[in-house]
């Protein structure tokens, strides 16, 4: 069943719009932080930093962490932990305070942008007992080509659902991680010592509201649809056709990835969810697009629910390279983690079929 985008409109009324930034916190001393694992020696980046911005007009908060990986790092990825398939990335992550008032800080994750190589997004609510935010946000990088003294990033745009009484933070992690079943996870972390302070710019009157149309986003789709899938086009799709596009192949995706290219050439990738208006989606990638200086030319890939006959549509389309999804007989034998999106959508072709020529700008 063909489900429609859905639209959520916050009907609040908002005081003068406020943005504030937090301070950066530098992480230069990051190795201090706390690892799981002795063996893995290293893999966090060496220097970097963490900025959050707040807009009470936009209620949203939007984290900025940028790093750099050092020669030693580098080293050990090329002889030691990609022999290994384990990969490096890193995390976002909101710490809430104050559970038991139930003073939540309650951001959740809206769109992700990073020019990490080949990146494989995973979002995850780690606290479903008090609510229904995905407060984490983690990149891990599958390409093979990270270098000593680049500048890295990762950029997080989150829906603001805090109340005026949330003081907590954001926080860093480097992860290194390595592949499962169907998803990558986590073999060890460090703490990279870059929180960074919520500045109270939404207030008690908008709560209610803003709860009630976050809980449509996160309505329970189990009932509509049945398979899971990644489909990776072959082609860019310009967002002017984007609607067309769905209705003809009869998908309403879930999330949808972007390719972008900064001034340098390097490969822009853009993660986001499409639970908002189409003309919503896309403001925010144009605004993330200018902040970061890169240019979007298309989507490349969509997370969908599909039911068999779909599948096939799909993969009689001319723009579509691949329709994958994980069969149900391997759902069913691991232990997935509810909270998590990711999982059991399958990352998609898009990097390889870049690096092969058969995707081209």
């Amino acid at each position: 069943m063909k489900r429609a985008f859905k639209t959520v409109i916050a009907t609040c009324l908002m005081c003068a719009s406020v943005v504030s930034v937090a301070s950066a916190t530098d992480f230069a001393k990051g190795e201090s932080g706390y690892g799981e694992n002795g063996k893995y020696m290293t893999f966090w980046p060496k220097t970097g930093s963490l900025t959050a911005t707040y807009s009470s007009s936009k209620k949203t908060a939007t984290t900025k962490l940028s790093f750099t990986y050092g020669d030693k790092t580098v080293k050990y990825f090329d002889e030691v932990y990609w022999p290994e398939n384990l990969y490096p990335g890193v995390e976002i992550r909101d710490f809430f305070d104050a559970p038991a008032e139930g003073n939540f800080s309650a951001p959740t994750v809206s769109a992700i942008v990073t020019n990490l190589p080949d990146p494989k997004f995973d979002v995850e609510d780690d606290d479903i007992l008090h609510h229904k935010y995905n407060e984490e946000a983690e990149v891990t990088a599958l390409g093979k080509t990270i270098k000593a003294g680049k500048e890295y990033y990762m950029q997080v745009v989150w829906d603001d659902h805090r109340t005026s009484e949330s003081m907590g933070c954001f926080g860093a992690k480097a992860e290194l991680s390595k592949k499962g079943v169907i998803d990558y996870n986590v073999v060890d972390y460090k703490y990279l010592n870059a929180d960074v302070p919520y500045n109270a710019s939404v207030t008690n009157s908008t709560l209610s509201t803003v709860l009630q149309n976050t809980n449509s986003i996160n309505i329970d789709v189990s009932q509509e649809v049945s398979t899971p899938i990644t489909v990776t086009f072959r082609e860019y799709v310009p967002f002017e056709t984007f609607t067309s596009y769905t209705q003809e192949t009869s998908i309403d995706p879930v999330a949808v990835q972007l390719r972008g290219f900064d001034s340098s050439g390097d490969r822009i990738t853009v993660f986001i969810y499409t639970n908002k208006a189409l003309e919503q989606f896309q403001t925010t990638v144009t605004d993330l697009a200018k902040e970061n200086a890169f240019s979007i030319v298309g989507i490349t890939a969509a997370y969908a629910y599909a039911d068999n006959h779909q599948i096939e549509e799909l993969k009689q389309n001319t723009d579509v390279y691949s329709v994958e999804a994980v069969s149900p007989s391997t759902t069913n034998s691991i232990d997935l983690e509810a909270t998590n999106l990711q999982p059991e959508f399958l990352h998609p072709q898009t990097w390889r079929l870049e690096d092969c020529g058969i995707l081209k700008p």
